[in-house]
């Protein structure tokens, strides 16, 4: 099982689900495991993902850009 939370960055807050976020949306979504340990983070502008951080053990992050 995996816990998602969302961040918006400016304005109303928007719903938003696992397969479509909306066109103009800004944020950071994060995943977590039923323990609570921080697995991937996903930051999107204007409902474009322009980077993630990916944690691994132990305590390492490896970064990408799209």
């Amino acid at each position: 099982m995996l816990i998602l939370r969302y961040f918006q960055i400016k304005g109303n807050p928007t719903k938003i689900n696992y397969n479509n976020v909306q066109p103009n949306w800004t944020g950071s979504i994060d995943v977590f495991n039923y323990q609570e340990k921080h697995l991937r983070t996903f930051n999107f502008e204007k409902g474009k993902l322009i980077s993630y951080v990916r944690f691994s053990p132990p305590n390492t992050k490896q970064i990408g850009k799209n």
